[in-house]
């Protein structure tokens, strides 16, 4: 109910900001933006939102909350994926009834069309799930129902001997889990990668301004689908797996099993070192899910697998950059921030990204955005400067962490 509450006042608060921006901006009669009308898209912004959230609620007691927010991210970027492309990818115009975003087409408050029964699938969903979650909590707690039960870890993945493999037990299924939601949508766009090149073939004036800005591509390959259609967004999904797996290494302290843990012979340096080395471990894993399911895909089609499965790690790079940021924040300052500050990064970056060029931003604040330094890595065409700056900010705030955490006391 708390959550709820929150995100309605959050729609409100856009709704206003909505009008707000009509009203100041407006220049031409019918510019501004009707109160009905903000209220409107923020409803359905929200409701979309929530519904994803509420999946995530009813299937943590089942999956644990990193797997939970691995599959509602699935669930609200894929849905998003299949709406927003589905006039240039064929395989999402035949699934185009998963995407909820279709549910709600012709539901267009700005420019004046209102479809409000279109929402109501929306809060039956939000309804449901969030039933099934209290549901499912409530009779776990009692013991009448366990979280799903997975293949048995190796020895060695349990927690008995370091803090390193401890940590990546404890992390593996929430890296598995977003790199099945990440895979999933790799491998539609690869399938969908001869739908791309035919429509590019059949638009002299597109090829050309992809011939342009891929001068070393093969317009045909898998590849070239994935690194325009799949890199931006796989790298924001890395970040945002970063940030959940950066949230589970600050659980320890947060929830007070460190002070337990640390009476074990270890020093607190080499306890930060190996649990940070951990999680870096778990975004490689979510990488090698992602180059896996894409692999499979190119290789129905009889592409070339080698260089976008290599290409697939710059989502371990990027998810490695900013989860150095959010370590160096956990291990400086407190640990509950760590996963915070990775998702403001991502978010900042993203926002300079797109509007950086729009605004006219000065060049050195448009190149603070790290995904514009990796080159061209689903096509073989690296920029070292990208490699070299993640892993830069990747050890590098890990050791920074590891100074601040060695000197400062347990949840301070």
């Amino acid at each position: 109910a708390g959550h709820l509450a929150a995100m309605t006042f959050a729609m409100l608060i856009a709704a206003f900001f909505l009008w707000l921006i009509g009203a100041a901006f407006a220049t031409l009669p019918g510019d501004e933006i009707p109160v009905e009308a903000a209220l409107g898209y923020a409803l359905a912004m929200g409701l979309a939102a929530l519904a994803a959230g509420t999946i995530a609620f009813a299937l943590a007691p089942l999956v644990g909350r990193g797997g939970a927010a691995g599959i509602a991210a699935l669930v609200l970027v894929g849905s998003w994926i299949v709406f927003g492309y589905r006039e240039s990818v064929a395989v999402f115009e035949t699934i185009l009834p998963i995407s909820y975003f279709s549910w709600f087409a012709d539901h267009r408050p700005i420019v004046g069309l209102y479809d409000w029964a279109s929402l109501l699938p929306l809060a039956g969903i939000i309804l449901v799930a969030g039933t099934i979650g209290v549901v499912a909590f409530e009779r776990r707690d009692l013991g009448d129902v366990g979280a799903l039960r997975l293949p048995s870890r190796p020895s060695w993945l349990l927690g008995l001997s370091r803090p390193l493999t401890r940590t990546l037990g404890e992390r593996l299924t929430a890296a598995l889990a977003w790199g099945l939601a990440i895979g999933l949508y790799a491998f539609i766009i690869a399938l969908s990668a001869e739908d791309l090149a035919r429509v590019v073939a059949e638009t002299p004036t597109l090829e050309e301004v992809m011939r342009v800005a891929f001068p070393n591509a093969d317009l045909s390959q898998p590849g070239f689908a994935l690194q325009v259609l799949f890199v931006q967004l796989g790298t924001l999904l890395g970040g945002a797996a970063a940030a959940a797996l950066v949230g589970g290494w600050a659980s320890d302290e947060s929830e007070g099993r460190l002070e337990m843990l640390l009476t074990a012979p270890v020093a607190r340096f080499r306890w930060m070192i190996e649990t940070g080395l951990a999680t870096y471990l778990a975004v490689g894993v979510t990488a090698i899910v992602v180059g896996i399911a894409t692999s499979i895909a190119i290789a129905t089609s009889g592409g070339e697998v080698f260089t976008p499965f290599i290409g697939v790690f710059v989502i371990a790079l990027y998810g490695m950059a900013v989860g150095g940021i959010g370590l160096a924040v956990g291990g400086l300052i407190r640990p509950s921030l760590a996963s915070p500050t990775v998702i403001v990064v991502i978010v900042g970056m993203l926002l300079i990204d797109i509007l950086g060029p729009i605004m006219e931003l000065p060049q050195w604040v448009v190149d603070l955005s790290l995904a514009r330094h990796y080159g061209e890595p689903m096509i073989g065409s690296w920029d070292s400067v990208g490699i070299i700056a993640s892993l830069a900010l990747a050890f590098g705030g890990l050791l920074i962490g590891a100074w601040g955490f060695s000197r400062r006391d347990l949840r301070g």
